[in-house]
């Protein structure tokens, strides 16, 4: 069992959604047909093993040196390439460092450090944490949400959200509106559709520089919560994470999928340097997968949704007073469904109760009214449900790139 029952609260909310837009009705269709039935103990356990049978290798992710976003904030040269800009020092590190989710070591999200980590996940609001005092940050409504916009970006994340990140840090982690500026940023900013152009150049190349963008989140949340763990403004970093989880499997399966020599022949024609670039990563990545155990497409998903389902398993070990626990019930038995384990994606669901501030209200609402019927005829509304979901998603975030000059095969 990868997680003890955890206590459940509440529930509800809003939209879903994947970095490329990959939950499709026709994969739910495929879902529904070949489920197992058994009922598992663990609240958020994870069904079949992470790769072949294999444990998943983890590693504690070490905060970064001071220097680290100073140098992400720095200005540096980029390549003119399909259109955009491709910053060629910024994607240079290594896999393990580009898709540092893989290896991330669930237990630190508990609020611990490397030292701190047994082999029990607590709950870190019994262990007494003494808390700086911060001031609350006070915004209107309008200014929050002009905060948001100005931290919109299509082609980059980190940049334009350390403003957001200096008043969350600098601001009462319960007290005020740091929780509900993150979880605007969240709900608006992350996850976007990204198509195809004419070419996979400039969608690879984008989504590329968005995971290079990912440890320096990493080192942001992991420090907050051994700094404020089980606070609000906590438990929507964790809310964040498993957001840049989703975006990060998306761009590490593109890049597996995708041999350069088919599938990038304008970085190759235009660009030889980023064409290089995109081979040896290719290589390299493919070679560091072999030696995590990773052999395949369905291995890297399990992987990836195994971190998912420890962030949610924090959030519900964590969240005060039931805060966003029915979100956190809902991302979970939606991975449970897409992993055709419809028994316990029914049962988080069942469990989930209604939430304030919860966004995935109508969707869990549309879902008790499937639950609710026939078993005959629950699988159909179920799928419906998370269709109609995902629909929503995608209207979102098309209005939201149009009022900032986009649209899904743009970057």
């Amino acid at each position: 069992m990868l997680f003890a029952p955890a206590p459940v609260d509440r529930l509800f909310a809003r939209r879903a959604g994947g970095l490329a837009a990959s939950a499709t009705l026709h994969l739910l269709v495929i879902v529904a047909a070949a489920w197992p039935a058994q009922l598992q103990s663990g609240i958020l356990q994870a069904s079949g093993s992470p790769a072949a049978g294999r444990e998943p290798e983890v590693v504690v992710v070490d905060s970064a040196p001071p220097s680290m976003a100073a140098g992400l904030l720095a200005p540096r040269p980029a390549l003119e390439l399909a259109g955009i800009k491709v910053d060629l020092d910024k994607v240079a590190g290594a896999p393990a460092e580009l898709f540092p989710f893989v290896r991330l070591d669930p237990r630190v999200l508990a609020g611990r450090s490397e030292t701190d980590v047994s082999d029990d996940l607590v709950n870190p609001l019994a262990t007494g944490h003494g808390r700086a005092r911060y001031p609350p940050l006070e915004l209107s409504d309008a200014a929050l949400q002009a905060l948001v916009d100005r931290a919109w970006s299509r082609r980059e994340r980190w940049r334009p959200f350390s403003p957001i990140a200096d008043l969350v840090d600098s601001h009462d982690a319960d007290r005020g509106r740091a929780a509900d500026l993150l979880r605007a940023y969240t709900d608006q900013n992350l996850l976007q559709p990204y198509y195809d152009g004419d070419t996979l150049d400039a969608r690879y190349w984008t989504m590329l520089g968005l995971a290079a963008d990912h440890r320096a989140f990493v080192d942001l949340v992991t420090r907050y919560l051994r700094e404020r763990p089980g606070t609000r403004t906590a438990i929507e970093l964790l809310f964040l994470l498993d957001e840049l989880v989703q975006g990060s499997r998306d761009t590490l399966l593109m890049v597996v999928a995708n041999a350069p020599a088919s599938s990038l022949r304008r970085s190759a024609s235009e660009q030889p340097a980023a064409y290089a670039r995109a081979e040896a990563l290719h290589a390299d990545t493919r070679a560091w997968l072999h030696g995590q155990g990773l052999e395949d497409p369905d291995a890297i998903r399990r992987r990836l949704d195994a971190v998912r389902l420890a962030i949610l398993q924090t959030i519900l070990e964590t969240t005060p007073s039931g805060y966003r626990s029915g979100d956190a019930h809902y991302l979970a038995g939606v991975i449970h469904f897409e992993q055709r384990d419809r028994a316990w994606a029914f049962e988080l669901w069942r469990r989930a109760a209604p939430g304030p501030h919860d966004l995935y209200g109508t969707a869990m609402l549309d879902l008790r009214t499937a639950l609710s019927l026939p078993p005959e005829r629950q699988a159909a509304a179920v799928i419906a449900a998370l269709g109609a979901e995902h629909g929503r998603w995608l209207t979102f975030s098309e209005e939201r790139l149009r009022r900032f000059g986009y649209k899904a095969d743009r970057f």
